[in-house]
């Protein structure tokens, strides 16, 4: 059993609280399920940072390329599925899992400011982008 989470269940993001919030929570659940159903049925938390995919682009003026920290849907699915069976959470990707490493590295009080305000930036201009295409 696998339950799509998110790498913005590691920490709270300013801008997406209740985004973090639900995937921290569907983290959690899984990695109890984990431990009440192992032998039985591998579960696994997936907490994935950037997958090209629509949804993500949907976020941005312009699309996300491959490559750096954005991967493609099948890269990241064939990663995933190397850790069924052996984590019980895992980001899937190798890329992922050190962007995330070293992101743990910061405190909240450096990281969640400029995060906030990439967020921000990113709203801004993806709003006048919207009001210019009408």
């Amino acid at each position: 059993m696998v339950v799509v989470s998110s790498a913005a269940a590691c920490n709270p993001l300013p801008g997406i609280s209740t985004y973090s919030a639900c995937k921290s929570y569907a983290s959690v659940l899984l990695r109890g399920l984990s431990y009440e159903l192992r032998g039985k049925v591998d579960c696994m938390a997936w907490q994935p940072a950037e997958i090209k995919t629509k949804l993500l682009d949907s976020g941005f003026v312009e699309p996300r390329k491959l490559g750096a920290n954005v991967i493609s849907t099948e890269t990241a699915v064939k990663d995933m599925f190397k850790q069924l069976g052996k984590e019980d959470c895992t980001h899937g990707n190798m890329r992922h899992g050190i962007q995330m490493a070293f992101g743990g590295l910061f405190p909240s009080w450096i990281l969640s400011p400029l995060i906030y305000k990439e967020i921000v930036k990113n709203s801004v201009a993806l709003e006048e982008h919207k009001k210019k295409s009408q």
